[in-house]
């Protein structure tokens, strides 16, 4: 069975802040988990189950600067050993987004399945 982590949202750092706090209304005290990820240049912001995505350079930038707004860019699953999936994905012909995974916010080890595979950015996430 898959398991949902977060949902990946990339927004500017103002459509974050009102959207967190919008959230922190409706959901109080949540310990929210910060991070900047140099690999996909951009801070990371995870809350519960969703995850804000503010770029400051490369690809996300681009991909936030097409999009004009915040909007919906990955959905991410849990996997139990992301270097096994990634070898099997990889073994199968599936595009990556990159070779090994990267340390992602919280402590979790994290790669994509390329949008061109499935259509949608899939996150693959493992709990260290």
């Amino acid at each position: 069975m898959l398991k949902l982590h977060h949902v990946g949202i990339v927004c500017n750092n103002a459509e974050y802040l009102q959207q967190k706090a919008l959230l922190e209304v409706i959901s109080p005290s949540r310990a929210l988990l910060s991070q900047i990820v140099p690999e996909f240049e951009c801070e990371c912001h995870l809350l519960d189950n969703i995850e804000w995505v503010v770029p400051y350079g490369g690809s996300l930038l681009r991909w936030y600067g097409q999009q004009g707004k915040a909007s919906i860019h990955h959905i991410a699953i849990e996997v139990q050993d992301i270097h096994d999936s990634c070898n099997k994905l990889t073994s199968m012909g599936i595009r990556l987004v990159t070779k090994t995974p990267t340390v992602g916010v919280g402590n979790i080890l994290v790669n994509f399945i390329h949008p061109t595979v499935l259509g949608i950015m899939l996150e693959l996430v493992q709990i260290q």
